[in-house]
């Protein structure tokens, strides 16, 4: 299947990139299997989606990095760990993304612009 691949190949090569970072005496690791998930709108019959999950819907291949701001710190503060990031996400991009635009589409819907009411900060 082309999950499996896509995320054995971004772990890899981020934990390559982690090999000497430590956070508070811990390794800092990617975990492709996390119970995180993007789902955040409440109940199953919600119309919210994150935009990963508007992405699949639309049939465009999506990715959601959770990233822990002690990680976002580091990125922030080192520009060698930030290109070393930018560098693998270019990679899969390049690797997994683009040979996909070569397949059929589905067809993107209107949005629901009533959902842009439901905005609060």
């Amino acid at each position: 299947m082309y999950v499996n691949p896509f995320a054995t190949f971004f772990e890899a090569k981020c934990n390559q990139l982690f090999k000497n970072e430590k956070l508070k005496g811990f390794q800092v690791r990617m975990e492709p299997d996390c119970a995180l998930h993007g789902f955040w709108g409440g109940s199953g019959n919600s119309k919210l989606h994150t935009i990963s999950e508007q992405s699949v819907i639309m049939g465009i291949t999506g990715i959601q990095l959770e990233i822990p701001r002690s990680i976002r710190g580091r990125i922030c503060k080192n520009e060698d760990f930030l290109i070393g990031l930018a560098k693998i996400i270019v990679e899969m991009y390049t690797e997994y993304i683009v040979p996909l635009w070569s397949m059929k589409q589905i067809p993107v819907t209107k949005p629901d612009l009533d959902l842009a009411g439901m905005v609060h900060e």
